[in-house]
């Protein structure tokens, strides 16, 4: 799936920022403010983690030689944030190429006139060519910033201050946190909208979904990404998710819990797909949640989950609406088109992958299986695929974009929800890109030092090896007329071929994967890695990731 849609992007739209394939051609769009290219830098780490190495290798060509940042339009800050700075930064990462920092770097020099405000709250587009900026006309009349928009740019420009050296990164996200810490929230909930002049909401509209998303999820990520020191971003985080269980969960009566939308204290309640997420966020969440809590959450987790998936299974296409609703006798299900289409959207399987992660129930493949079916069936055309106007319909009426965030995440996750990914990063020796921990959708920083010291960790895994259970075969059970069974190979570049190794993969999502699991590192390994692992010294894995959530 990954293959197709790259070559067909490639054919028709190679340089655009997405591929149009119904007239196979490509499509520019007004968020990124002459930038071109979103395809490829969106894409850049999912070619690398499935070991396209051909592929990976255009792409790169083609940000080295084609990626001018020599532009003049009006970019959407947090458009351009997610997709440009991400892929890059996560390109970077993965490869030490130097041509991805240099890049993202420049680009965020770029973006900082957004945050030219009198509070420090950016506004949600900026000017490259004069420098001045604005916030979106159909925000508040063009008076406010968006939750989702200023409060999901921590992660990238943290790591922009530290690739640079130059603080002007990380001072603008932390003052946008101390707004955001300092500011009275209603019954502990976090409005959608800001004004960026005098610092107040705007309006007491609360959504998990398209508007607030991943302002939540940059704020258990920030705490895992920091290694778990940012004890403010922690604090915020289960701050509001309590706020958000108080205020806007519900039970249907046919027993499917959602997070409703909160206006003023009335609810909607509906949750649109991009509220999907929250799922994954809240099992993700819940290990470094007080001891009583986590169970709880977990649980939680599973049952939004359920929920989001039977948006899915209650349509003709088992693909999931924009937005569904809870009212007049009808659960999961849009009541209105307007809202019934699906654009590719990866929030589901992103979720299908963490609770996978957490819980090795055997469902979530299933489900994910599910997804890769309907994907095939009613979204790829002959030229890429194309997300649905309508979801409760088996004839396709095709949207004719495939949009960015497919390659980037929906099938990144897709991928990484079907079994450990195993990279050698660099010189730093072998790791287990195992995402249960933090993965999510982007941005990967591996193989980084960890503060208990190469001779311990040397020592630990050495502890570890001399364990009879860490010698346990684990291996890629493939259901099929004869159950067919694999050894799992080594994942280097050449192993098995990887277009087989594809096919194996969406044969059955189902499959089961019998994991070698070291309790006290929490990722698994092949006896043969270990010992690789050992004498490279560097045993620590360090998961940071971003998501493409449109407001």
């Amino acid at each position: 799936m990954m293959q197709f849609a790259w070559q067909s992007y490639k054919r028709y739209a190679m340089g655009k920022n997405e591929l149009r394939p119904l007239t196979r051609d490509g499509y520019e769009g007004n968020m990124f403010g002459g930038l071109s290219g979103a395809t490829v830098i969106d894409s850049l780490d999912t070619l690398y983690l499935m070991e396209l190495k051909e592929e990976f290798q255009e792409a790169k060509a083609w940000v080295e030689e084609s990626f001018h940042l020599n532009v003049s339009g009006e970019a959407s800050l947090f458009e351009v944030n997610i997709r440009y700075i991400g892929g890059l930064l996560s390109a970077f990462y993965l490869t030490g190429e130097e041509v991805f920092r240099i890049k993202a770097i420049k680009l965020g020099e770029k973006l900082l006139p957004a945050f030219e405000t009198p509070t420090g709250i950016p506004k949600g587009v900026v000017n490259f060519k004069s420098g001045s900026n604005r916030s979106w006309g159909w925000a508040m009349a063009g008076g406010s910033s968006i939750l989702a928009e200023f409060g999901s740019l921590h992660l990238e420009f943290l790591h922009l201050t530290q690739l640079s050296g130059n603080q002007v990164f990380a001072e603008k996200v932390r003052n946008i946190r101390k707004v955001l810490r300092d500011i009275d929230k209603p019954f502990g909930l976090y409005p959608n909208f800001l004004s960026p002049v005098s610092g107040n909401w705007m309006q007491h509209h609360v959504s998990v979904g398209g508007l607030g998303d991943s302002f939540y999820e940059y704020l258990i990520k920030s705490w895992l990404m920091s290694a778990k020191t940012d004890m403010e971003a922690k604090d915020m985080y289960y701050e509001a998710l309590e706020a958000i269980e108080t205020h806007l969960l519900n039970v249907s009566p046919g027993g499917l819990t959602y997070i409703a939308e909160w206006r003023g204290g009335i609810l909607d309640h509906k949750m649109g797909h991009l509220a999907c997420f929250s799922g994954g966020m809240i099992a993700l969440g819940a290990e470094d949640a007080k001891e009583e809590k986590r169970a709880h959450y977990r649980e939680l987790a599973a049952q939004i989950t359920k929920t989001c998936h039977e948006s899915y299974a209650r349509s003709d296409t088992k693909l999931g609406p924009e937005a569904f609703w809870f009212n007049s006798g009808r659960e999961a299900v849009a009541t209105q088109t307007s809202e019934s289409y699906y654009i590719l959207r990866p929030e589901v399987v992103e979720s299908y992958m963490y609770l996978w992660r957490q819980t090795h129930d055997p469902i979530y493949r299933e489900w994910g299986w599910e997804v890769v079916m309907a994907l095939e069936k009613y979204c790829r055309t002959e030229a890429g695929f194309s997300g649905i106007q309508d979801v409760y319909s088996k004839v396709p009426d095709h949207d004719n974009k495939q949009q960015t965030f497919f390659l980037a995440e929906t099938l990144k996750t897709t991928f990484t929800g079907s079994g450990a990914v195993l990279k050698r990063i660099g010189d730093v020796g072998p790791c287990l890109a195992d995402p249960a921990d933090v993965l999510d959708e982007q941005l990967l920083f591996l193989c980084e030092e960890t503060g208990l010291g190469d001779t311990a960790m040397s020592h630990q895994a050495q502890t570890f090896l001399s364990t009879e259970n860490v010698y346990e075969t684990c291996s890629l059970a493939i259901p099929g007329p004869k159950h067919r069974r694999f050894a799992l190979q080594p994942r280097g570049f050449d192993s098995l071929p990887f277009v087989l190794e594809v096919f194996w993969f969406l044969l059955d999502f189902a499959f089961s994967l019998q994991l070698c699991f070291l309790t006290d590192f929490k990722y698994s390994f092949q006896n043969h890695v270990l010992s690789e692992m050992v004498s490279s010294n560097k045993l620590n894995l360090k998961v940071f990731a971003h998501t493409h959530t449109k407001p």
